[in-house]
Parts: structure tokens; C-alpha cells; sequence
């Protein structure tokens, strides 16, 4: 049995045919792969695109941020001597009023001392003088009794 191929009327052999059928569903799969394939590429290309896009941004946020970084230890550098300067003239005043307060305790322990000075000699005058007017009353008082 022969067949037919397109216009010519040649006969060709039933196993050529079929040869040449396995060869065309073999060419459409091979076409089909090859679309899959171009498809696939293209996804490929716009996820290569949108990764790249992405990695630009991711570059760009980067380099403001360092930027950004720069400018901050700028800054500190700017600052420390600032806040060393704050804490220098804080120590210095705390060291200055706790000198001041020892100086006021010092000032009111000699005032103590002499306020307690004082109140001893004027025990010691008043003692003193009560005991020279108490003799005068004890004479005046004898005197009195003599005349008596």
C-alpha cells in the first residue's frame, strides 16, 4: 500500500509516511518547546530587569545612607568636644561648690566654737560675778546683823 504526498502522485511507502508523521508531531512538540523556552527567557529578562531595578534602588538607598552615616560622625566628631566641654565645666562647678560648702562648714564650726568660747567665759563672768555679789549680800547682811 502506498500513499499519496501532497500535489505529486508519487506512491511513498506506509513506513516513510509514518516516518515522516513522527517527524512532524516531533517538529511541533520541538516548535512548542522552543515558544516554552522563548516565553521562559522573556519571564527570565523582566525578572532579571525587576532584580536589576531593584538592586539600582537597593544601591541608590545604600549610598544615602552612607551619606547620611558621614554626615552623623560628622557630627559626633563635631559634638564630642561640645559635650567633653559640658562635662568638664559640670565637674568644675561641683567641685567648686563642694569646696564652697567645706568653706561654709569651716566657717560655722569656728562660729560654733566661738559662740560656745563666749557662752564659757560668760558662765565663767556670770559664776564670777554672782559670786562677788553674794559675798557683798552676805556682808551687807552681817553688817546688818551686827548693828542689830
Amino acid at each position: 500500500t502506498s500513499s499519496s504526498f501532497d500535489d505529486e502522485q508519487t506512491p511513498i511507502p506506509h513506513y516513510v509516511s509514518a516516518l515522516l508523521e513522527q517527524l512532524s508531531e516531533q517538529l511541533r512538540e520541538f516548535q512548542k518547546t522552543i515558544e516554552n523556552m522563548q516565553d521562559k527567557n522573556r519571564h527570565i529578562g523582566q525578572e532579571a530587569s525587576n532584580l536589576t531595578s531593584k538592586v539600582m534602588n537597593l544601591s541608590d538607598q545604600m549610598r544615602s545612607e552612607q551619606k547620611l552615616l558621614v554626615r552623623l560622625a560628622e557630627n559626633h566628631v563635631e559634638i564630642a568636644p561640645l559635650l567633653k566641654g559640658f562635662i568638664d565645666t559640670f565637674q568644675q562647678e561641683k567641685e567648686g561648690q563642694q569646696e564652697a560648702e567645706k568653706n561654709h562648714q569651716k566657717v560655722i564650726e569656728v562660729s560654733l566654737l566661738k559662740i560656745l568660747d563666749e557662752m564659757k567665759a560668760s558662765r565663767q563672768q556670770f559664776s564670777k560675778d554672782f559670786h562677788s555679789e553674794l559675798k557683798l549680800f552676805l556682808r551687807s547682811l552681817e553688817k546688818s546683823n551686827e548693828k542689830t
